[in-house]
């Protein structure tokens, strides 16, 4: 039996990776078909995005599907086939061959799997009492006829045709470490000598002094290249409770050895992780200010301004985006700087929180303490907070005693579900959703039985959880559906916004799906689908509810894993958690008999993800008592320029800034930011809002400004909805300024692409832009700050992409284009040496037309390759892009160079394929306005 389900999870994995592989030219040959005019890396690279998707539900869906038809081939085939066990045996064998030629590419994968098919039938046909040298002989008559016919084809068509004291310090703790190699010594001879009393009291008391950890975790040095020694991050209210925490738990483990407790507690676990992970937080600031924004701006716009989550402010990931700046401001300073030392304080709670969710889910202490020196680095630096609520969510509702009764089940369920959907939304929906039917079927088949028992010997227990838990959903409802708004207005076209590539090369596409070490492309397949060893160990110990749970979450994960893929390690992280909690919870359970090969097997797969999270299994640390480094410069590219940048020791009364904060910077993120702040002061004459366009919206954070809408910035807003949203809230509460750059680059795709509408919104609202150093800034009128100068051009370039790739032919296509406005403008066409030539018979203003459509009539498509380029040029500039289709949309009123000319004369439709004239059909479209 178990060797039948080993099989067919064999069988299975193999034959959806053959089918995927085989239907990887169809899958990613099909048209992207889009509803708007989005703009992200898989529109411009023109890349099959939503291919990616089907790939993962096809494994996903098929894997379990499979497993179970195989099954069924496999008893039935044992069955008919228990006297000719040698013949099925060559079945199976064959079966994988013909898989294998399918990997191999080419035809052979159809001739052997004709042949094959031949042999299965002509063999059922004869019987099953056949002797296996009749059944040899039939399957070379099949053989040679097959072959015959194939050399008979091939003959006949060849004829006719292809990273002082501290450091002393340092060298005493490593010889304190060798040291302490006597410990275990003394104990394994007390175990030995049967000394159990003194090998238990040597235990616990190797224990005891574990939550000195805490004792230092407030001190943060770093030492400079030239030897200058500083403190950062220093905080009496942080030492203060550190030392507190330190003290209280010494003393509660000292209470225990008294009280001659043992045993592992979870006071030992926590302090096991805190040594695992503690580290100096960086010293320099960060300058990954959109990444970094997200994470400061929503709690620094609460604090400053009172802007609620979801009603006046959309955190871009849920309420996980105020938890390290939470620490920030309540030990902290709450400035930008100290947010490093925040993420250390947030990080040392997440460890706190894993070690009580470890000590009450896992029931062997000794494996939970091992689990958390092992893998506490996975979920608190590589995971990180957005999935901490869905960590939680799967070790509780999978551990024993919340699964004892389906009351209490719903109970989890309901109040994990409000708490991870309120952390991350997408995340705690997906996980909440793949629960459902676990928890509906538990209540279906015990909540009749349970429910009177629970009523008569628990009434009053039962009162108080579900009237708390009712209260909490209440308190709820108003969050949610403003949840709900935004995840309603933000969907539909993420899928293409984000999107990343997930193969490089589709068209070697068995090279990414082939299982183990056969696979060319890097750990694909590990990255991508290691999720499915944990579906297949469900199914093996016929896990089926955990199974259903594992897969439906999945089937919702992905939208999150594999769209924005990010090489894979989103989905690396679902996958190596989802092995994880099945070693954990469903493998070890089952594992009712002590066989070795079932500890073999446990043991050879932790192991395996050990080292799949970790680079080392030692504690990977470069001090014992670490210290952080300051280099006198950094390298950093500047204008597409690769220049040494020094760095700077500054505090928020230097730089005037008021919530930069106190640390180190490099000298042009200083200039910038001081730039920046002169700019707002001199504009803004007091006041706080203004509305960043420039993805760096920690910005605001540093400036501690005034966010002026509802969405945290202009990269978010991505669809036709938010882009009216924005410019609806814009109309009520119109900005005094506007920040474009410096720039952030993202995706290669400037504003005017992304969010065209928005984009001329404001130009049309008599925004001008103005330059002074490095920042461009837009404001009405000619109100600008002294010392600027006129940015149309600067504006301009910024705006302006001349290649836009497959971006025309990808917005051809888009549903949108019947929401255009038509233009008639009359014009001649001539054609030049340079290529077509429009002119247009009447003045024509460049505010008028937003987009030209190029259509390439379908007799004069033999005259170009899909290698070439086309480009429509006006003026000095240009809009360059792919040949792929035979009809292109330009979006020529995302460049200002564009948009800014008052009378357009003539423009060039360029190419190098001979195209004439008559070859050509020119169509002019705005966007319709009310």
């Amino acid at each position: 039996m178990k060797q039948r389900k080993l099989e067919a999870m064999f069988y299975s994995l193999l034959s959806v990776c053959a089918f995927v592989v085989l239907a990887a030219g169809y899958l990613y040959g099909q048209e992207m078909k889009y509803e708007e005019f989005v703009t992200g890396l898989t529109t411009w690279s023109g890349y099959p995005k939503k291919a990616d998707m089907q790939v993962v539900q096809l494994f996903l869906l098929g894997t379990p599907a499979c497993f179970f038809l195989f099954q069924w081939i496999l008893k039935k085939g044992e069955s008919f086939l228990e006297e000719q066990k040698k013949v099925f045996q060559f079945l199976k064998i064959a079966y994988v061959i013909w898989v294998f030629s399918v990997f191999a590419g080419g035809t052979l994968w159809k001739e052997l799997g004709l042949l094959y098919i031949f042999s299965v039938i002509v063999f059922f046909a004869l019987g099953k009492k056949i002797r296996t040298k009749e059944y040899k002989n039939t399957l070379c008559v099949c053989l040679f006829s097959y072959l015959s016919v194939i050399a008979a084809l091939e003959g006949t068509t060849l004829v006719f045709a292809s990273f002082e004291q501290r450091l002393l310090f340092q060298k005493a703790a490593y010889i304190l470490q060798i040291l302490s190699l006597v410990v275990p010594i003394v104990y394994m001879v007390f175990v030995r000598k049967q000394k159990e009393e003194a090998a238990k009291k040597l235990f616990a008391g190797s224990k005891l002094l574990l939550p000195m950890a805490f004792f230092g975790c407030f001190t943060f040095y770093y030492e400079t290249e030239q030897g200058v020694v500083v403190q950062l991050f220093y905080s009496g209210k942080w030492k203060l409770c550190c030392i507190a925490i330190g003290t209280l738990l010494l003393c509660y483990e000292g209470y225990r050895f008294y009280k001659k407790k043992y045993d592992i507690s979870v006071i030992t676990i926590i302090c096991t992780g805190l040594l695992r992970i503690f580290t100096v937080p960086d010293g320099i600031l960060n300058v990954d200010f959109f990444h970094m924004g997200e994470m400061t701006l929503p709690m620094q716009q609460l604090v400053s301004y009172g802007k609620l989550p979801y009603f006046d402010l959309v955190p871009i990931h849920g309420m996980c985006d105020y938890f390290y700046q939470i620490w920030n401001y309540l030990f902290l300073d709450g400035t930008y700087l100290s947010f490093n030392g925040a993420m250390v304080i947030g990080n040392i709670v997440f460890v706190i929180f894993y070690g009580v969710l470890f000590y009450k889910t896992i029931e062997n202490k000794q494996f939970a303490l091992l689990f958390m020196y092992g893998f506490i680095p996975f979920f608190v630096e590589l995971a990180g907070m957005r999935y901490v609520c869905v960590f939680a969510f799967f070790f509780l509702m999978f551990s024993k005693k919340i699964k004892s009764n389906s009351i209490t089940y719903l109970w989890w369920w309901v109040f994990l579900s409000i708490v991870s959907i309120g952390w991350n939304a997408s995340l705690g929906g997906a996980v909440a959703l793949g629960f459902m039917p676990a928890v509906l079927y538990k209540l279906i088949k015990q909540a009749a039985q349970e429910l009177p028992y629970m009523w008569k010997e628990k009434r009053k227990k039962l009162l108080i959880s579900y009237g708390i838990l009712f209260v909490i959903g209440i308190s709820f409802i108003p969050l949610f559906l403003q949840i709900v708004i935004y995840l309603k207005e933000n969907t539909g076209t993420t899928l293409y916004v984000n999107g990343m590539e997930m193969l490089e090369d589709v068209e070697n596409a068995a090279s990414y799906f082939i299982p183990g070490l056969l696979n060319s492309q890097g750990t694909f397949f590990l990255k991508a689908f290691c999720v499915l060893g944990a579906i297949g160990i469900c199914l093996y110990y016929s896990a089926y509810s955990e199974c259903i749970t594992l897969l439906l979450s999945m089937l919702v994960f992905m939208n999150y894993a594999y769209v924005r893929y990010e090489e894979g390690l989103r989905a690396k992280i679902l996958g190596i958690f989802f092995l994880l909690l099945t070693l954990l919870f469903v493998m070890k359970e089952s594992m009712t008999k002590e066989k070795a090969g079932g500890k073999t097997a446990y043991l050879f797969l932790l192991g395996f993800l050990l080292i799949s999270v970790n680079d080392s299994i030692l504690l990977e640390k470069e001090q014992i008592l670490p210290y952080g480094q300051i280099p006198d410069s950094i390298e950093t590219t500047i204008a597409e320029k690769t220049q040494e940048d020094a760095i700077a020791y500054i505090s928020k009364e230097q730089t005037g800034m008021e919530n930069i904060g106190t640390g180190f910077i490099r000298g042009s993120t200083l200039q910038s930011l001081q730039n920046i702040n002169h700019v707002l002061s001199q504009a803004l004459e007091g006041e706080k809002e203004y509305l960043d366009l420039t993805n760096g919206i920690a910005q605001t954070v540093i400036l501690n400004g005034e966010n002026a809408m509802t969405y945290t910035s202009g990269y978010n807003i991505s669809n036709d909805l938010l882009n009216e949203n924005a410019i609806a809230q814009l109309e009520e509460n119109p900005p005094k300024l506007i920040l474009v750059a410096p720039y952030i680059k993202l995706d290669d795709v400037p504003l005017s692409l992304r969010s065209m509408k928005l984009y001329e919104h404001i130009l049309n609202k008599g925004y001008e832009p103005y330059q002074y150093e490095n920042v461009i800034y837009m404001i009405k009128g000619e109100n600008k700050v002294e010392g600027s100068q006129d940015g149309r051009e600067a504006f301009a370039n910024l705006m302006h992409r001349e290649y836009l790739a497959f971006l025309p032919a990808v917005w051809a296509d888009a549903k949108s284009v019947k929401e255009l406005e038509k233009i008639d403008l009359p014009y001649i066409a001539t054609d030049t040496e340079e290529g077509i030539e429009i002119s247009f018979k009447e003045n024509t203003n460049g505010k008028e037309v937003s987009y030209i459509m190029i259509s390439i009539k379908e007799e004069a498509l033999h005259k170009f390759s899909k290698e070439e380029r086309m480009a429509l040029k006006f003026g000095e500039h240009s809009f360059e892009f792919d040949i792929v289709d035979n009809q292109y949309l330009i979006p020529v009123g995302s460049s200002p160079f564009w948009k800014w000319q008052e009378s357009l004369s003539q423009m060039i439709v360029s190419q190098e394929m001979g195209l004439i004239k008559e070859d050509v059909e020119i169509v002019f479209y705005r966007i319709k306005t009310d």
